[in-house]
C-alpha cells in the first residue's frame, strides 16, 4: 500500500465536489454546497464542505481565483484536478461493471 504521502487518491465526496467545481466553475464555497446538494441529493454541512474544499486546494487540485466585483474568491479546477477526476470517472465505470 502506498503511504498517504505518495497517494494520489481522493475520497468519494472529494471527487463529487471536484466534479461540481469542474462543471460549474468558478464557484464560491456556498455555491459549491448548493450545487452539491442539488445534484448529489445529499445535504452537506457547510463547514464539512469547506474542509473538503480546503483539502482539495492543499493538494493542488483546485485553486482560488479572486474576483474584482466581490470580496470573496471563487474556486476553479486545476489541470492536475482535471486529470485526477478523469481517472476517477474511468475507475467508477469499471466499478459499475463489476
Amino acid at each position: 500500500m502506498p503511504s498517504d504521502k505518495h497517494s494520489h487518491g481522493i475520497t468519494f465526496h472529494q471527487a463529487l465536489i471536484l466534479a461540481v467545481i469542474e462543471k460549474y466553475q468558478p464557484l464560491t464555497s456556498s455555491e459549491i454546497a448548493q450545487y452539491y446538494q442539488k445534484h448529489v441529493k445529499i445535504e452537506v454541512a457547510y463547514n464539512y464542505q469547506y474542509i473538503v474544499t480546503r483539502r482539495l486546494a492543499d493538494r493542488g487540485l483546485i485553486r482560488a481565483k479572486k474576483t474584482k466585483k466581490e470580496p470573496v474568491f471563487k474556486w476553479e479546477i486545476t489541470a492536475q484536478g482535471k486529470k485526477l477526476l478523469k481517472e476517477m470517472k474511468r475507475l467508477s465505470g469499471i466499478l459499475a461493471k463489476l
